[in-house]
């Protein structure tokens, strides 16, 4: 009997406790904090904070496969680019090739694909091309194109929006469904 009394007198003060509490919760609530910040302030924030520190592209000379010199800025004053650097005895950008040619005929439309192979010489980016299937548009460009990117490591992907802006880029491989996403997010 002692203990279910015992039990009572506890759950009597659990009560009486969790009731003060209530009280003095809703005696001293102030209600939403001014100073918390809502995910509207957030985005607006982060809207500015990208637009006050856009970099624009550099116009880099590149050559096609079959000779042509072709502009960075004439490609991007166009429509959308998507850069790929890459070089031929990396494997991880090998295999980011064969992962961009199926979003090559799916976006190629609307956005340009170049894909810049570093060194290597045109002969040696030639070589690769004719013995693969690839129908994407491959370039090669001197060393000087990479430091003007900031590309120290490949594979890296840049996404570069109409007018020249750099909207993202992406140091490493991507599966398909990401890749689709990091192009078509970033061709606004």
């Amino acid at each position: 009997m002692k203990k279910y009394e015992d039990k009572n007198i506890k759950n009597k003060v659990l009560a009486v406790l969790a009731v003060v509490f209530c009280l003095l919760m809703i005696c001293f609530w102030t209600g939403k904090d001014e100073n918390a910040v809502s995910t509207e302030d957030v985005k607006a924030a982060e809207d500015v904070s990208q637009k006050e520190t856009e970099v624009l592209a550099h116009n880099a000379a590149l050559k096609t496969i079959d000779g042509r010199d072709v502009q960075m800025r004439d490609l991007y004053n166009k429509k959308p680019v998507y850069v790929f650097f890459w070089m031929p005895w990396s494997e991880d950008s090998k295999k980011q090739l064969s992962v961009m040619e199926p979003l090559y005929k799916t976006y190629g439309k609307d956005v340009y694909f170049v894909i810049v192979s570093l060194g290597s010489t045109e002969k040696e980016a030639q070589r690769f091309y004719k013995k693969s299937s690839y129908t994407m548009p491959f370039y090669t460009s001197g060393l000087a194109m990479a430091s003007d990117y900031n590309v120290y490591e490949v594979p890296q992907s840049i996404m570069i929006a109409r007018g020249g802006t750099i909207k993202k880029r992406h140091i490493g491989t991507l599966p398909e469904k990401e890749l689709a996403y990091f192009i078509v997010k970033n061709m606004k």
